[in-house]
């Protein structure tokens, strides 16, 4: 990925964000990206952030429900104001594939146009917080330790009661595929850094 040449004509975005605290359903906003930065409006906060004013770009996986798990949310910070989150979700976070395609190419457009200044000092995060991510995996040895014994427990109790094979089976492949999914979800929640120039592709909506 290269430097966008300069007086780059700006693209506009119809994206789903939120700005702060916990919200039922996201706010639908048009995010102008330009070379000087973006431009929004949301809840009277927005204008024109610079890109001199970006502070840090966090991309992470987030899940989007059993017909698409994982989407992406984007988190941009600014040495003032309010954070912005972008989500590749539909309003009320689950699968749009229209709006995986606008997240993807304002990620795209976004990182393009940031100048070579300014990538040196903005910090390029992907995944949670390393905080996050110790509780998630703290999460996952309980799990262990709780469902572990509920999977002993249940087979033991099948076959004392003479429960078929395929009937225990069934049950302990249900805990296994929630472990499954803990262990997916720590693993792309890693805490780490990204080339600009180089997105995180495998935490992109899928």
């Amino acid at each position: 990925m290269t430097t966008a040449p300069e007086h780059t004509a700006p693209r506009a975005y119809d994206l789903c964000v939120r700005s702060e605290g916990f919200r039922l359903k996201h706010a639908e906003v048009t995010v102008t990206v330009s070379d000087e930065g973006i431009a929004y409006d949301l809840d009277g906060d927005g204008g024109l952030r610079s890109f001199e004013e970006f502070e840090s770009i966090r991309i992470q996986a987030v899940h989007g429900g059993k017909n698409a798990p994982w989407e992406s949310m984007m988190e941009l910070r600014y040495r003032r104001g309010l954070p912005l989150s972008v989500y590749s979700t539909s309003p009320w976070g689950t699968n749009d594939p229209d709006r995986d395609v606008g997240f993807i190419a304002f990620a795209e457009d976004l990182h393009r146009r940031i100048p070579q200044a300014e990538r040196g000092r903005i910090r390029f995060l992907r995944g949670v917080s390393e905080g996050r991510h110790q509780v998630m995996i703290g999460a996952f040895v309980l799990f262990l330790a709780a469902f572990g014994g509920v999977g002993l427990f249940i087979l033991s109790t099948a076959l004392s009661r003479g429960a078929s094979g395929l009937e225990v089976v069934g049950a302990l492949a249900g805990i296994a595929m929630f472990g499954a999914w803990i262990v997916q979800s720590i693993r792309k929640a890693k805490p780490g850094t990204y080339d600009p120039a180089r997105l995180p592709r495998d935490i992109f909506p899928q």
